[in-house]
């Protein structure tokens, strides 16, 4: 009986423990926040070789009684304060048609642009960063310049 009541009163701090340390939890997916700045594409690189890739935003993450990535948004903008951190979206196979680096659709109504944005300022921005100053709100940037970034695990949930 005591064993029983161990299992009952464990179970749920276990299952909330399925991140690797320094990953963080959130609604059954972990993300790891780097401290370190690389460009896009070495970000990316990183993301996979941890098993992951860089962050996306998929449909099925929302709940349908709160307006699209709010609650997401609110919970990367206060995982990420005043920083710019890479997220997986891209557009450099063609311009202005937006991917995300794990091949999920691209769904337009979660976007979460900027004013603005994108605007593929002197033709040479084609990878996406979510800006803390700016609410967690989306910008295009160079992809070789140097951000922090996020990678979600993709064998969780």
């Amino acid at each position: 009986m005591g064993l029983l009541c161990l299992i009952v009163f464990l179970t749920p701090f276990l299952t909330h423990q399925m991140c690797q340390p320094g990953w963080r939890q959130n609604d059954g997916k972990c993300y790891f926040f780097s401290t370190d700045t690389k460009s896009w594409f070495d970000a990316n690189n990183y993301c996979m070789e941890q098993n992951s890739h860089l962050l996306s935003i998929q449909d099925e993450e929302f709940s349908l009684t709160v307006p699209p990535c709010f609650l997401f948004q609110l919970w990367v903008r206060t995982q990420i304060g005043t920083e710019i951190y890479w997220m997986g979206l891209n557009d450099e196979i063609v311009e202005g048609v937006w991917e995300w680096s794990d091949g999920s659709p691209f769904i337009e109504y979660l976007s979460l642009w900027g004013q603005g944005q994108p605007d593929n300022w002197q033709g040479n921005e084609h990878c996406g960063e979510v800006v803390g100053y700016n609410n967690g709100h989306w910008n295009d940037e160079n992809c070789d310049s140097k951000r922090r970034y996020i990678c979600k695990h993709i064998n969780c949930k």
